[in-house]
């Protein structure tokens, strides 16, 4: 019988293969132990020991293997646990990563050596603990942003299917204006959604995986709106550079304007060069890929054309009259006779 039965079944976890696996190299310890240390096993965890080892065995969580290896801790001889320390230790620097490890050494764990077994069994009491916290909620946290990818690239693809279909009907009615932003808008989506991918690969595995879950649910809407964002900034650059408010040569610099009028939209002369057709949609995904890319060259432009305007000169305020009754700021009339 479980430790944990007391839960509901709906609400107790079950273990996954990977920690079925794990279960059987505890319950292999357990048998190899001598016995004189076997039957200081409290009837609680013989109780876990005999569901977990009876035909066929019951359903186990993380918490019952968790109650089992924290026992085979304190059941374990001494020189067992001195030399097990060094393995518990690499494994906490693995999942927490190194500058939590750090952190772990400046507390000054207990030496595995030459400190008392009862402080070096507390010390990998609590490495255990942590570890077991780890192995329960990574896989949850994985789970979590591959339904995010999942959701996201479904999106992302169903809306680049109706941007292919609609560029192309606009195409075929000489709308070549609609056609070329609609181009661009799924470039830019697409840089948003590989930018995206990179954002959550990219996110420190080590620490407290319960933040990390955290964050994953509550960024979550940031994240659904960066193909949406990418697709707004990949239009905003094209206007740049049809503007001309950049220029170089790995910019488009050939871009044919357009007019717009109730009815079809056509380019005032040939459609630009291949190059050029090429580079504006290369940087349209970039400008998705690069989220900063466009928000910093606007900045760019008003600073430019904040400094081509030069100081801003301040009219000098208006002098009040006098009020009434105060004394002018003037000489005394020359028939005035001065008191002798």
């Amino acid at each position: 019988m479980s430790l944990l039965n007391f839960l509901p079944k709906h609400n107790r976890e079950l273990l996954p293969d990977f920690g079925v696996r794990y279960l059987q190299h505890v319950l292999a310890e357990y048998a190899t132990l001598p016995p004189e240390l076997a039957a200081k096993i409290p009837a609680p965890v013989q109780a876990v020991l005999n569901a977990a080892t009876a035909s066929p065995p019951h359903a186990m969580t993380w918490g019952d293997l968790f109650v089992l290896e924290k026992s085979m801790l304190a059941t374990q001889s001494e020189l067992t646990v001195r030399r097990r320390a060094w393995g518990m230790r690499d494994a906490y620097r693995e999942l927490f990563g190194q500058k939590q490890y750090e952190v772990y050494m400046a507390s000054k764990p207990p030496n595995e050596n030459e400190s008392k077994i009862d402080d070096v069994r507390a010390d990998l009491d609590r490495l255990l603990d942590s570890l077991h916290w780890s192995y329960a909620l990574t896989p949850i946290r994985a789970g979590l942003r591959n339904r995010l990818i999942r959701f996201i690239g479904n999106w992302v693809f169903w809306s680049a299917i109706v941007l292919l279909i609609l560029a192309y009907w606009s195409a075929q009615y000489d709308q070549t204006l609609v056609a070329t932003l609609l181009i661009l808008m799924l470039a830019g989506s697409l840089g948003g959604f590989m930018s995206l991918l990179q954002r959550i690969q990219n996110t420190p595995t080590g620490g407290d995986p319960l933040i990390s879950i955290l964050e994953v649910q509550n960024g979550a809407f940031s994240l659904y709106l960066a193909p949406i964002s990418g697709a707004v900034f990949a239009v905003l650059l094209y206007l740049v550079f049809l503007g001309g408010l950049v220029s170089g040569v790995i910019f488009p610099e050939h871009l044919t304007h357009f007019h717009l009028w109730w009815g079809p939209v056509k380019w005032d002369g040939p459609p630009p060069a291949t190059a050029d057709y090429a580079k504006l949609v290369v940087w349209s995904f970039i400008a998705g890929f690069a989220e900063r890319l466009v928000p910093d060259t606007l900045d760019r432009l008003v600073n430019r054309a904040r400094e081509a305007e030069g100081p801003t000169k301040v009219p000098a305020a208006p002098q009040p009259p006098f009020a009434l009754g105060a004394l002018a700021p003037s000489s005394p009339p020359a028939d005035y006779d001065l008191p002798s």
